[in-house]
């Protein structure tokens, strides 16, 4: 048994950094490239990944590529090869390679359909990119989320919901960057952004949402930022109650044991 646990604790992998390129486009249609950077200790063959079956209603065009050389879609659990199997909830990608004390990178790429909430004046694409189901923590998140044309800033809106103080925030010339640090393998990454409808070809998308507006996206996001305050206050005070309690006990278990 000992040298059973002794072999697994040499063995372990990290993810610290996470790129993820953001293509939106003119026919309404999202573009998502992520780059995942595995850190190894020790040897491994093969790594999982998991895309919720929510927030859009379809996907096409799942890839997955290292260095420039593109798995193939296989169920052989060759090295090189990778998989797709689907459950009620998820889509599971599983791919297959020979790895050791290393660092590598695989890139995962996928279009979604119906991704845009899309209202007369502006839309939104409102994403999750950091699963709070994940085992690993998250050193580096880097976003980066492009709009088919140039924007003005001023017309650029964005919101994260996150542990708070730990994102930065940009936007300009139809560009939004997200950066994130030291994010715990229980912590979300979710990301709101805002622009106008024009960007989009209209003769190919259709408003899903006649009635959303920038107005709605902020009353909703300053209803959600009270209740996070309320939360987290909640919270707080449960724990220093619950700390008072255990000094309680503490004291009252020393005094029967004195009596």
């Amino acid at each position: 048994v000992l040298c059973g646990f002794v072999q697994a604790q040499s063995k372990s992998y990290e993810i610290p950094t996470i790129r993820v390129e953001v293509s939106i486009n003119e026919n309404g249609t999202v573009q998502i490239t992520e780059h995942l950077t595995y850190s190894y200790d020790g040897s491994f063959s093969w790594a999982e990944y998991e895309l919720p079956k929510s927030g859009y209603s379809a996907i096409k065009d799942i890839r997955i590529s290292e260095g420039g050389q593109s798995y193939i879609n296989s169920n052989s659990e060759e090295p090189g090869t990778y998989s797709v199997s689907e459950s009620a909830e998820t889509i599971r990608l599983k791919w297959h390679y020979n790895a050791e004390d290393e660092r590598r990178t695989y890139t995962i790429s996928y279009t979604l359909q119906g991704a845009l909430t899309v209202g007369p004046e502006w839309s939104q694409l409102f994403w999750n990119f950091l699963s709070s189901s994940r085992d690993k923590d998250t050193k580096q998140l880097n976003v980066t989320i492009n709009l088919p044309h140039k924007v003005s800033g001023d017309s650029l809106h964005v919101w994260t919901r996150g542990p708070k103080g730990q994102f930065a925030l940009q936007a300009a010339s139809g560009t939004f960057t997200i950066e994130a640090t030291n994010l715990d393998d229980d912590d979300v990454a979710k990301i709101r952004t805002l622009f106008p409808s024009s960007v989009l070809n209209r003769s190919e998308v259709q408003v899903t949402n006649q009635n959303f507006s920038l107005a709605q996206a902020r009353q909703e996001e300053e209803v959600y930022q009270e209740k996070r305050a309320e939360r987290l206050e909640r919270q707080a005070y449960l724990a220093q109650l619950w700390q008072n309690i255990s000094y309680l006990i503490v004291l009252v278990s020393l005094g029967l044991f004195y009596f």
